[in-house]
């Protein structure tokens, strides 16, 4: 890379500060999608190694994200209970949790990994929305999903 696409780079992040927390989420979460492939084809593992490793990284960018959530945010838990969609996402997460003690999974330890993850998808955007505006927060958080 050359130094004027470097300076490039550093303005354009130096202007928006604080997206690259939301972009790096969202390229997980589109990057997510093929991890397990990857460890099975290129690393030559089992697909449990590769779902291990999904699942710790995607409990371990929570954690991060909820450690930059902290302290006083412009948008509370409680508001966010009042968008009508998000309501929809926690009855979609209630009924597939529920789903559980149905299920006819050979592992119903690993089904109830899986719904952890998702969950844990579903807090990382919510956390992040709570820390800026939606549109400061859904932007990189697109952005870096399509990246």
């Amino acid at each position: 890379m050359s130094a004027d696409t470097t300076a490039m780079i550093a303005s354009h992040l130096s202007a928006r500060p604080g997206i690259a927390l939301p972009r790096t989420v969202g390229f997980f979460l589109s990057f997510q999608l093929i991890l397990v492939l990857l460890a099975v084809r290129v690393f030559q593992t089992e697909p449990e190694s590769g779902v291990i490793v999904n699942i710790g990284t995607n409990l371990l960018l929570l954690a991060v994200v909820a450690f930059h959530s902290m302290g006083p945010a412009p948008t509370t838990l409680l508001s966010v209970l009042r968008v009508r969609p998000f309501r929809w996402v926690l009855v979609f997460l209630g009924f597939s949790g529920c789903s559980l003690l149905w299920t006819a999974a050979a592992s119903v330890p690993a089904a109830a990994a899986y719904w952890c993850a998702i969950v844990a998808d579903v807090a990382m955007v919510v956390l992040l929305l709570r820390t800026g505006s939606e549109r400061a927060m859904s932007t990189p958080l697109i952005e870096g999903y399509v990246c």
